[in-house]
C-alpha cells in the first residue's frame, strides 16, 4: 500500500510496531501506533502493483554438466512507489503448500535484482535440482505489506545424457585372450562405474556385474575358448548416466597341434650269399 499520514508534522509514517487497534473506513485506514507513544494516524490506501517481474513464466534454466546443479537464477521487478523491503517465495507447487525458500530482499533501487541459486550464500543459496519446475511470487513488506504478485514458474533443464565411450576391446573384436582387459573414456564428475559382461545381447543374466572405481577392468577368471561375449558400461555418481552401447567380442579358439608328416624310408633288399656246392 501507499501510505500518507494526516499528521502535518510527519507526512510519511511507517508502522514499525504492531498496532493495538486497526479499522478501515471508506478509502481510509486508521491505526494506533503504540511504540512508546499512543497516536492516531489515518492513511490513504491503494493497491501496490508489482510490475516488470522476471524471469517470465516458462523460462528454462540450463544445468552445469560438471556439477549436476543448475546455474543461478536472477529475479527482478520494478520498485513500486517508496517500497524498500520485499519477500520472494519459491515453491515446488503452484499453491505454495511446500515452500522451498522465503527470501527477504532489501533494495531502494528503482529496479530490484536478486540472484538465487546453488552458488550463492545466505538466504539466497537454494539448491535447484535438474528436471524440476519451480513457482515464485513476490510482495512488498515495507513500508506496508502488499498482496503477492501473480505466480510465475521456471524450469531447470534435465541433465544431459552422458554416456561413457567404449575403448577396448572394440566392437566385433576377435581372437582375444581368455582374460581380456576392458577400458572406456572417463565421464566428467564421476569416478565410479558399473561394468556388465554377458553371453548374449540382453546381458541377462550377467556373467559379471560390478562397480569399478577406475576406467579399466580385467575379468577375474578366464573366459571360454572361442566364446562370444557382450559388455557395456555406465557412470553411477553423482547420478547414473545412460548405458553405453553394447559391444561384442570373441575369444580365440584353442590352437590345433599340427601332426608331423609320416616319413617312409626305403630299405634296400638284403644280400644273401650262398656257399658253393661241394664237388
Amino acid at each position: 500500500m501507499t501510505t500518507t499520514a494526516t499528521d502535518g508534522d510527519n507526512p510519511e509514517v511507517h508502522l514499525d510496531a504492531t498496532p493495538r487497534a486497526l479499522k478501515v473506513s471508506i478509502e481510509k485506514l486508521w491505526a494506533v501506533k503504540t511504540n512508546g507513544v499512543n497516536k492516531l494516524y489515518s492513511f490513504s490506501s491503494t493497491v501496490i502493483q508489482m510490475t516488470g517481474l522476471a524471469p517470465a513464466t516458462g523460462i528454462l534454466t540450463p544445468v552445469n554438466p560438471a556439477t549436476g546443479l543448475a546455474y543461478n537464477v536472477v529475479f527482478s521487478w520494478q520498485q513500486p512507489d517508496t517500497a524498500t523491503d520485499y519477500e520472494l517465495r519459491l515453491s515446488t507447487d503452484k499453491d505454495f503448500t511446500s515452500d522451498l525458500a522465503t527470501i527477504p530482499v532489501t533494495s531502494s533501487a528503482s529496479g530490484v535484482v536478486v540472484t538465487v541459486g546453488p552458488y550463492q550464500t545466505g538466504d539466497t543459496r537454494v539448491n535447484l535440482m535438474p528436471g524440476t519446475t519451480y513457482y515464485w511470487k513476490a510482495r512488498v513488506t515495507r513500508p506496508l505489506y502488499s498482496s503477492y504478485s501473480e505466480v510465475r514458474s521456471f524450469s531447470i533443464a534435465p541433465l544431459p545424457a552422458l554416456v561413457p565411450g567404449l575403448l577396448a576391446p572394440a566392437k566385433g573384436s576377435t581372437g582375444l585372450g581368455r582374460r581380456p582387459s576392458f577400458s572406456w573414456a572417463p565421464v566428467a564428475g564421476t569416478a565410479l562405474y558399473q561394468f556388465v559382461l554377458g553371453t548374449d545381447l540382453s546381458l541377462t543374466p550377467p556373467l559379471f556385474d560390478t562397480t569399478v572405481n577406475a576406467t579399466g577392468f580385467t575379468v577375474p577368471r578366464p573366459l571360454e575358448i572361442g566364446g562370444t561375449y557382450f559388455w557395456r558400461i555406465r557412470a553411477v555418481q553423482p547420478l547414473p548416466t545412460d548405458w553405453s552401447m553394447v559391444a561384442s567380442f570373441t575369444v580365440a579358439a584353442e590352437p590345433t597341434v599340427p601332426v608331423p608328416p609320416v616319413q617312409v624310408k626305403t630299405v634296400p633288399p638284403p644280400v644273401i650269399n650262398l656257399p658253393a656246392p661241394p664237388p
